[in-house]
């Protein structure tokens, strides 16, 4: 299977003689490009590889040792060198470029391939610049129309209100021509008409303004059917406040999130072709982060919205903050890293210890072969006895060597009492035994 491959694609295979020869003279471009940018390179680096270059070039028959000898020396140069390569000197040069259709059309000499990357990216950019600007012209169009229509709704309010008066004053006038000819009753219907024309007055005005409103708005619409024909004018009163919010809230973000990214793509072309190390071969990489800028665009603007978007440091707008999540997707990474540890902290169930309240201590037993001393043990705030108290005759030891280490000072009508009497008459307390109280109760029994 792999012979029938080999021969099918055998014209786009180079045979090894033509793969080595490319080798040596990318080998022979790197070490020229080392020389023009004073690099320090040792010479039997440069030995191995104008040999072996030669020998080539002449067509003779390379040994093994010379083969050897020159990978490595190209294997210690591309270490000198890195990052630049040979495939990142050719792809910066537009010597290797190949001609595209506007070349061919103006005569114009062919374009290296970062030249090429950078202007598709730029091309891009401009793309996404074209399209924000309708986006924002849209939804600030959109905004300006919604206000409009809630100022023509204060304004058909205040002119209801303005005709109600109008009424009551009319109803206060009939009114008062039934009171006569009196002083007051002039006076009175004098007020009124003043109010009247005041009123009358507001109407007018709060009409024109009415009108002016009602013209702006639908002329308005008509422009935003233009922009919006996939739906009618009729329906876009219904829809026009949900696709404003839908612009302003998804649309806009994604496309931030995209001119940040080309903006880093740019930037990266821009300094690797500086220093001729970029590398055609990440052009995918490259697209990737286009799809991740956009993620992190739209991603970021659902961490900061409602109340939180005034959390925002720096008073930074939403479209400021896509663009920057575009152009660091690192952003969106962290941000979701916090908000797992608070999910995890918040259904980690509570650890907490069920240990009983001054616990009882049992006692220390008392070996048999330890006698106590007269002085009784004391016991602490939970029942259990205290070692202050608690003293221990040890074989080979003087009962005043155990106060002693007991902290406390010996009395010496109990240390003398306890010395002529044996160990059994003693009580593990350390109380004495009486020995007519033993007989008693034996006999007792």
């Amino acid at each position: 299977m792999s012979v029938l491959l080999r021969w099918l694609h055998k014209d786009d295979c180079p045979s090894d003689a033509d793969a080595f020869t490319a080798l040596v003279r990318q080998a022979c471009e790197l070490l020229s490009y080392a020389i023009e940018s004073s690099r320090k390179i040792p010479s039997d680096i440069i030995e191995a590889i104008l040999r072996v270059e030669e020998n080539t070039r002449a067509k003779t028959e390379l040994t093994q040792k010379d083969r050897i000898a020159f990978f490595s020396a190209y294997s210690q140069l591309s270490t000198l060198m890195f990052p630049v390569t040979a495939h990142t000197l050719r792809a910066s040069d537009r010597r290797y470029g190949r001609p595209g259709v506007w070349s061919r059309i103006f005569r114009r000499q062919p374009l290296a391939q970062a030249q090429v990357f950078s202007t598709w990216f730029g091309a891009l950019a401009l793309v996404l610049l074209g399209l924000i600007g309708v986006g924002e012209w849209t939804r600030t169009f959109i905004t300006v129309v919604t206000d409009m229509q809630t100022n023509l709704a204060k304004v058909e309010d205040d002119l209801r209100n303005t005709d109600l008066s109008l009424k009551t004053l009319a109803r206060q006038e009939e009114a008062a021509k039934t009171l006569g000819a009196a002083a007051d009753a002039n006076t009175l219907r004098e007020g009124i008409l003043k109010q009247q024309d005041e009123l009358k007055a507001r109407v007018y005005l709060l009409s024109s303004r009415q009108g002016d409103l009602e013209d702006k708005i639908r002329a308005g619409y008509k422009a935003l059917a233009r922009w919006i024909f996939i739906f009618p004018e009729a329906d876009l009163r219904n829809v026009v406040l949900p696709l404003g919010t839908m612009i302003g809230g998804y649309v806009l973000p994604i496309l931030y999130g995209a001119l940040g990214t080309c903006a880093y793509i740019l930037r990266t072309i821009y300094a690797k072709m500086v220093d001729r190390s970029f590398d055609p071969s990440r052009l995918p990489e490259l697209v990737a982060r286009v799809f991740l800028g956009t993620l992190s665009g739209i991603g970021l603007q659902w961490f900061f919205t409602g109340d939180a978007a005034k959390s925002i440091p720096g008073g930074i707008t939403p479209a400021l903050l896509a663009f920057l999540g575009g152009y660091s997707v690192e952003l969106l990474f962290a941000a979701i890293d916090r908000l797992l540890s608070a999910a995890r902290e918040a259904i980690r169930p509570a650890e907490t210890s069920a240990a009983p309240v001054n616990p009882v201590q049992p006692a220390a037993p008392v070996p048999q072969a330890v006698a106590a001393t007269g002085i009784s043990a004391g016991t602490t705030t939970n029942g259990a006895p205290s070692a202050a108290y608690a003293h221990v005759v040890v074989p080979n030891a003087t009962p005043g060597d155990a106060t002693k280490s007991a902290g406390v000072s010996p009395d010496p009508g109990a240390i003398g009492s306890a010395a002529n009497k044996p160990a059994h008459h003693f009580q593990a307390n350390g109380r004495a035994r009486n020995p007519k109280d033993s007989r008693r109760r034996s006999g007792e029994q």
